[in-house]
């Protein structure tokens, strides 16, 4: 299944014959490719995502074996985890460096 999902975005100048979160890095994109580099990468980091747990949990989101509720506590755990990895980050952030530069465009 995990494959599948990878084979929607054949790579363009090679034959995809390994799972994409193995060369995520350097990975040509998929053959209709956004003109933004950060949602191309973001949209590999999800296929990537879906192959790991798919091999982790057999299964994917197109599963029935949960009611709406379950969904719910899903998204509220990893939201929660979420903001704990925000909190890190701002701590890390203010011990480390007062003078943060902001990304230029």
């Amino acid at each position: 299944m995990g494959n599948q999902i990878s084979s929607l975005f054949t790579p363009t100048n090679k034959v995809l014959n390994r799972n994409v979160s193995d060369d995520i890095e350097n990975y040509t994109p998929f053959a209709n490719p956004t003109n933004d580099s950060i949602v191309n990468a973001v949209i590999l980091n999800f296929i990537a995502r879906s192959e790991m747990g798919y091999k982790k949990y057999g299964v994917t989101l197109d599963r029935t074996d949960l009611l709406l509720k379950d969904w719910v506590l899903h998204a509220q755990e990893e939201l929660m985890d979420g903001i704990l990895y925000l909190e890190k980050i701002k701590r890390t952030i203010d011990h480390t460096d007062k003078n943060v530069n902001i990304i230029e465009r």
